[in-house]
């Protein structure tokens, strides 16, 4: 639990470095790089350093690639023999360094679509943001843990430590575990959609690759409780439900906290309380509700 935490804190990136640090050939084992270009098929290069938002691949035994940039219609990233991203295309620069070429693959969309932007986002309060963890997509063993900062109906905004930045845009999370506080857990299968850097964190946003009915109503229940800056009207929580996406047949029916005005609500509150003392075993026997008295009744 401990690693699991580790992986929410500040990670220890040097001062003045890149946001995001690339890590080198030796952590790409397993990957495999095909580039498709107009008219000349398909060519098979190995990465040379790579993060979750771009890549380099070494493009030096393929002389001829320099002059054919802008004819690169694909690139196709594989793990074994998983398919992790197929792009068309992709946003890709060439260029030389110490005799060797390289070929830059940016991994993040260089435009945002108009679907991506449709709803509006519902920011998660502090100290009672949702926690989602998942098997590491390249290292089944591990888990990845994951704050969310802020969602809608198509997705998550993710933060997480910097030590996953091995992760690329573009894969695929299956069988996440997300809990919501106050709400419950559910289990969500979503595809990562851009990364950038954030206070010393990596942000992931993302889309849900599906969702069911149950798991948008539990989300929005959260959001009722767990939305930050929330406006005060009932009405206009359904408001800010429908410009996210989420609807909810709990509204018409919400959660209220109030304090007892009256020696019967005391008394209510005390025989709730003798309920819930008595079925986890912490009363005595002969115990009453009247011994459930402390020093805030008055």
């Amino acid at each position: 639990m401990l690693t699991q935490w580790k992986q929410l804190n500040l990670e220890g990136q040097e001062s003045g470095a890149r946001q995001i640090e690339r890590l080198p050939a030796v952590a790409a084992l397993g990957f495999n790089i095909d580039i498709k270009v107009k008219n000349f098929g398909h060519f098979q290069a190995s990465i040379i350093d790579f993060n979750a938002e771009s890549l380099a691949v070494d493009v030096t035994a393929l002389a001829e690639l320099g002059k054919l940039e802008s004819q690169i219609e694909g690139i196709t990233i594989t793990h074994g023999t998983r398919e992790i991203r197929s792009i068309e295309r992709p946003s890709v620069k060439i260029r030389k360094d110490d005799g060797q070429w390289k070929l830059i693959v940016l991994l993040n969309p260089c435009e945002r679509k108009a679907a991506e932007r449709r709803h509006k986002r519902i920011t998660t309060r502090e100290n009672f943001k949702p926690l989602l963890w998942v098997s590491d997509p390249f290292h089944l063993s591990r888990i990845v843990n994951f704050q969310v900062e802020n969602f809608n109906v198509d997705g998550l905004q993710l933060r997480t430590s910097l030590c996953n930045k091995h992760i690329m845009v573009g894969s695929i999370l299956e069988n996440c575990q997300l809990l919501l506080p106050g709400i419950g857990f559910l289990t969500v299968n979503l595809v990562l959609c851009n990364a950038f850097s954030k206070d010393k964190h990596l942000v992931f946003g993302s889309f849900f690759q599906s969702i069911n009915k149950q798991a948008l109503e539990m989300l929005a229940q959260y959001a009722i409780i767990g939305g930050d800056n929330l406006p005060p009207h009932l009405s206009q929580r359904k408001e800010l439900l429908r410009a996210a996406g989420l609807t909810t047949h709990s509204l018409s029916k919400p959660c209220t906290i109030k304090v007892v005005e009256t020696f019967q609500e005391l008394e209510q509150i005390r025989e709730v309380r003798f309920v819930a003392y008595k079925a986890a075993s912490k009363t005595p026997p002969g115990a009453t509700s009247e011994m459930m008295e402390d020093e805030y009744d008055d």
